[in-house]
C-alpha cells in the first residue's frame, strides 16, 4: 500500500507540474523577395525543453497551382535535426481546411466561449510587425499604406481585448513610392500554461455534439476518430 500511495503521489505531482508549466511560443515570419521564412519555437523550463519547426523554403510549383515548402523539425538545446520533409499545399486542401473549420464550429457548442476563455489566459511578451509595400504609383501606395495601418490597428485592438498584451507593439509600415514590392516581418512571443490548453481541449470534447464529423482532411479525420472512440 505504501508503494501504491507513493506511485499515485508521484503521478499527481507530475500532472500538477505539467499543468502549471508555462509554454512559450516564439514565431518568426518573413516574406519578401522570394525569401519566405517561417520558424516556430516551443520551449519550457528555462529552454531545457525545446522544439522548433523551421520552414525555410517556400516556392510555387511550376507544374500545378500549389505551394511547396520544406519543413524541418528540431529538438533539444543544440536543435538537432529530427525530421525533414517537403509538403505541398493545393487550392483544394485550402478549401477543405475551411470546410473542416466550419464543421468544427457546427459540432462544438460554446466554441467561441471556450476559445475566448483560453485566449484571456494567453500573454503576449513580444510583438514586432513591420511591413513595406509599393505598387509603383505614389498615390495608390499612400492609400494602401493607410489601409494597412488601419488593419494593423484593428488587429491590435482585437488582441488587446482578448489577450494579455504585456508589451507595446512595435508596428511599422514603410511606403515604397518608386517601386513595386512588398515585404512582411513578424516576430512575436506568446506564453500560456499547458494546463489551460488541456482544459480548453477537454471542454471541446465535452461540448461536442452531433456525432462523428465529416472532415475532408485525412489528418483531422484520424485525430477525431481517436478522440471520439
Amino acid at each position: 500500500m505504501i508503494w501504491v500511495g507513493l506511485v499515485v503521489a508521484i503521478l499527481v505531482l507530475l500532472i500538477l507540474i505539467i499543468f502549471i508549466t508555462k509554454l512559450t511560443v516564439e514565431i518568426d515570419l518573413y516574406h519578401g523577395r522570394d525569401n519566405d521564412h517561417l520558424k516556430i519555437k516551443f520551449f519550457a523550463w528555462f529552454r531545457i525543453i525545446r522544439f522548433t519547426i523551421d520552414v525555410p523554403m517556400v516556392e510555387v510549383d511550376k507544374d500545378s497551382p500549389s505551394i511547396v515548402f520544406k519543413e524541418e523539425m528540431k529538438t533539444g538545446k543544440k536543435e538537432k535535426l529530427k525530421k525533414e520533409k517537403k509538403k505541398r499545399i493545393t487550392p483544394k486542401e485550402i478549401i477543405n481546411s475551411l470546410l473542416d473549420t466550419k464543421e468544427i464550429l457546427t459540432h462544438i457548442t460554446q466554441f467561441y466561449k471556450i476559445v475566448r476563455d483560453f485566449l484571456n489566459k494567453v500573454s503576449i511578451k513580444k510583438l514586432d510587425w513591420k511591413t513595406a509595400v509599393g505598387v509603383g504609383d505614389a498615390s495608390q501606395t499612400g492609400v494602401l499604406t493607410g489601409a494597412i495601418w488601419a488593419i494593423k490597428g484593428s488587429i491590435i485592438g482585437l488582441i488587446s481585448a482578448n489577450m494579455k498584451l504585456k508589451v507595446t507593439p512595435n508596428l511599422m509600415v514603410t511606403p515604397l513610392f518608386q517601386q513595386m514590392a512588398s515585404s512582411i516581418s513578424l516576430q512575436c512571443m506568446i506564453q500560456f500554461r499547458i494546463g489551460h490548453a488541456i482544459i480548453a481541449g477537454i471542454k471541446m470534447l465535452i461540448f461536442w455534439r452531433g456525432g462523428k464529423p465529416n472532415f475532408r482532411s485525412t489528418l483531422l479525420e484520424k485525430t477525431t476518430e481517436k478522440s471520439l472512440s
